[in-house]
């Protein structure tokens, strides 16, 4: 907003669609993994704030960069009347616009996703406001879904802005929006308090970036100011002013990179999943030395491509009880590295975690070999003593004895959940007496969820590459029911990622 403002002309009124949620990219989208909202400051705009040139008509700005880059987002902006004088149109006192985004992002339906915010100036308080009249209205499903907010120069303390008008004798009277942001006033700190106070309470994450060049000779927002105060929360200064802080002029600003990595840390967090870190190509000469992609791409490979809203799903699913996944995918397509990021997830939250492959031809002799060496294999990778020959019954079957092995004694000897992977399950296809009563076994496991609590800890994760084509009776296939996942070819925007 720069300072030229003050003595123009009263422009002409806002058009009313660039008031209210904004649609960017996404917002229609169903099966979208969360929701990320931009609110401007002081006599911003809903699109021009955001625009390096300001530009208000343009797609080509950092908005629609992130829409690019995360399509399983709904990207939106929140338009509002804040002038900084009363002559340059009407405004609403922070709490009547804070209770005004409330109802908007009611009347969208926002909070069925986690939702982060980024905020710059006076659009921070307008959040924080909002959150706190959420609490006090018992308006749970916001909070609880608000997963992260930037802060981009958000005086929370005060701005100098706002004293600069008593010092200019020539303006008009003051709006109650600059009136609010006058420095250290007792509601501003208050309003900063509880979120200080409130902050754990929510499990919101914070980031703030903060101006350090002055806007026509004045620091808008001063570094105190800026910060909010929270623990662990270390303000990061920029190469900007008040205004060019909100206008990236390319994918390589820090702002925007900065911005981009929070958004997934925080989508990420939420579902309780640590990044690890991306490992350095070793160099030999002039030469690159990558990895063998053949199979698993190991968790902390740069050649994994991500599939963010596949990936979330199963995440979620997985902490489900009784959960079971089933993926499907060609060779070579990522099915095996997808699981394997399954089981890592459920380890980070505690689980314990097996992968199986015995679909070798030694295992597939006969179905009571078969299920023998399942549960000795099983007992081995979760460190328990093999007690196949006290166990099995000779006048019962195969499939109740491994039933039973399973509960009475694995499942009843481990105190969380077990997330069992069988990958390449489609290799026993050609053995249709062994699949047919395997597949049947896990059926029956996974109904018996269902009813019984201690099923419930066995969480299944199956892959195969062929489509199912052993005869299986309907009620008998865990191929129909859990979490289905198809995984296809590449898109251009992922062999891009690879090249």
């Amino acid at each position: 907003m720069p300072l030229n403002i003050f003595f123009g002309q009263t422009p002409k009124p806002e058009p009313a669609e660039m008031t209210g949620l904004i649609k960017i990219s996404g917002c229609d989208n169903p099966k979208r993994c969360g929701d990320v909202i931009f609110v401007h400051g002081l006599g911003g705009h809903a699109r021009g704030t955001w625009h390096p040139q300001e530009l208000r008509n343009d797609d080509n700005f950092w908005l629609t960069w992130l829409a690019q880059e995360r399509p399983d987002l709904g990207i939106w902006s929140f338009g509002y009347k804040a002038e900084p004088f009363e002559w340059r149109g009407s405004t609403m006192p922070l709490f009547d616009r804070a209770s005004n985004l409330q109802e908007y992002l009611e009347v969208y339906d926002i909070g069925k996703y986690p939702i982060i915010f980024i905020a710059h100036s006076m659009g921070g308080l307008l959040v924080k406001e909002m959150l706190r009249n959420a609490q006090t209205f018992q308006k749970k499903t916001v909070i609880q879904q608000t997963k992260g907010i930037v802060f981009l120069s958000t005086p929370h303390t005060g701005s100098h802005l706002a004293n600069l008008v008593d010092k200019i004798g020539i303006l008009a009277r003051t709006s109650v929006s600059v009136n609010e942001l006058k420095s250290h006033i007792p509601q501003l700190r208050q309003l900063n308090e509880w979120y200080r106070q409130n902050i754990d309470y929510l499990e919101i994450t914070t980031k703030v970036y903060f101006e350090t060049k002055p806007t026509q000779g004045f620091l808008v927002v001063d570094p105190d100011s800026a910060n909010p105060g929270i623990k662990d929360v270390q303000p990061t200064s920029t190469d900007d002013d008040h205004l060019s802080i909100t206008k990236p002029k390319s994918r390589e600003n820090l702002v925007y990179k900065g911005v981009s990595q929070f958004i997934k840390q925080q989508l990420l967090i939420n579902l309780g999943i640590v990044e690890q870190p991306t490992p350095k190509v070793k160099q030999n000469n002039s030469s690159g030395i990558f990895e063998n992609t053949d199979g698993q791409v190991p968790l902390n490979s740069p050649f994994y491509i991500e599939r963010p809203e596949v990936e979330i799903k199963c995440y979620q699913s997985i902490l489900q009880p009784g959960a079971l996944i089933r993926i499907k995918a060609p060779q070579k397509m990522g099915k095996t590295s997808l699981m394997s990021r399954i089981l890592e997830h459920s380890k980070q939250k505690g689980y314990r975690t097996v992968s199986l492959n015995l679909w070798s031809q030694e295992n597939l002799t006969d179905l009571n070999n078969f299920l023998q060496a399942f549960c000795a294999t099983l007992s081995y990778e979760l460190g328990l003593e093999d007690k196949i020959d006290q166990s099995w019954k000779r006048r019962l079957s195969s499939q109740v004895n491994s039933t039973n092995y399973l509960k009475d004694y694995l499942l009843k000897n481990i105190n969380t959940p077990l997330v069992l992977g069988l990958d390449d399950i489609d290799k026993i296809f050609p053995y249709p007496e062994i699949a047919q009563e395997f597949f049947a076994l896990l059926r029956a496991w996974h109904e018996n969820g269902k009813n019984e609590e201690i099923w419930q800890r066995l969480r299944l994760v199956i892959a195969h590459s062929q489509e199912v084509y052993v005869s299986l009776n309907v009620n008998q296939s865990p191929f129909n029911v859990g979490l289905s996942v198809e995984i296809g070819e590449f898109n251009v925007t992922q062999i891009k990622e690879l090249v």
